[in-house]
């Protein structure tokens, strides 16, 4: 597959994706339960890499390995 430049001035809200970091950081080496505020930004990351990556497919980057996920 070829390794072609993805466009990263995407409209991406960079301060809620460093917020969104910091809470899967927090959660992972604290292994606790999210809040309801965490469980939202959370999902806002898995909407935010699923795009990245429909986006990567499209343009020849990225292949889901098992197909369309």
């Amino acid at each position: 597959m070829q390794q072609a430049p993805i466009n990263i001035t995407l409209d991406i809200d960079w301060p809620m994706l460093h917020k969104q970091k910091q809470t899967l950081f927090t959660l992972l080496f604290l292994k606790k339960a999210p809040t309801e505020e965490e469980a939202k930004l959370l999902d806002g990351l898995v909407h935010l890499i699923d795009y990245i990556q429909d986006e990567a497919e499209k343009e020849g980057v990225w292949k889901f390995p098992k197909g369309d996920e």
